[in-house]
């Protein structure tokens, strides 16, 4: 199996979060790979010859297809099968919306036909791949960086340990405004996404540091309650206990 991502040029990487591209060889043996709610919304194309399903938006991702996975707020699965190859974007949360204009509140969770004609034209898996993709999406880019993209970057910079209210306050809105922006751009509350922020950096730190991490210690660093509390948020979005997740990056 072939997997590959970039990073996009710098002035997108407030929107984008990766390009990625996985290939299979007509020999490679099916098997599910567990997918982790991050919060994004992802485009993807499917260049090769097999169908995929995904869980649970029970999506069938077809040949010579382009889609949009919504933002993912639970775990799921993905099927890899033989002579499969996918082209993505993978958008930050507030991305996709910021650079497309389309509402993103009716397809959390979901996967759907995305038509862009453009935009498939240049789905090659080749060694230009990047620097088409980046030509494309610098000509999307707004003339000022709309105010959703600038509350995201201040929740990845907390790690998802900012609350809502003081993140309204350092951009003079009300709560109520800024609930409405994420609702509008991510689908999801702003809460939510903090929560699923902070995850990722848990879900980064148990991997890295494998069976050598305390929860106890982990759970303070990034403000849980407990333990406890970080092992439902890991079974909640990712489906797999914290000894789970430290497996998966030991395998």
């Amino acid at each position: 199996m072939l997997s590959a991502e970039w990073a996009p040029a710098p002035l997108l990487q407030n929107y984008i979060h990766r390009y990625w591209v996985v290939q299979t060889g007509a020999d490679f043996s099916s098997c599910t790979r567990q997918l982790y709610a991050d919060g994004c919304i992802n485009l993807i194309y499917n260049c090769g010859q097999s169908i995929v399903k995904t869980f649970p938006c029970n999506g069938l991702l077809k040949p010579g297809r382009l889609y949009i996975a919504g933002t993912a707020t639970t775990p799921g699965t993905l099927e890899r099968q033989p002579a499969s190859c996918f082209i993505g974007i993978r958008f930050l949360p507030g991305g996709f919306h910021s650079l497309y204009g389309h509402p993103a509140d009716g397809i959390v969770n979901v996967i759907g036909d995305f038509h862009e004609p453009e935009l498939q034209m240049l789905l090659e898996p080749d060694d230009g791949l990047k620097e088409r993709l980046d030509d494309f999406f610098l000509s999307k880019l707004p003339s000022s960086q709309p105010l959703l993209v600038q509350l995201v970057q201040e929740m990845r910079k907390a790690r998802g340990q900012l609350a809502i209210s003081r993140l309204a306050g350092l951009y003079n809105i009300s709560t109520r405004t800024l609930e409405r922006h994420f609702k509008l751009g991510t689908g999801a509350p702003p809460k939510e996404i903090a929560n699923i922020l902070r995850f990722q950096t848990a879900i980064k730190k148990l991997k890295s540091n494998g069976l050598n991490e305390s929860l106890l210690r982990l759970s303070v660093e990034l403000g849980y309650a407990d333990h406890a509390h970080l092992s439902r948020e890991c079974k909640r979005y990712a489906g797999l206990s914290p000894e789970g997740l430290r497996k998966a990056g030991l395998s």
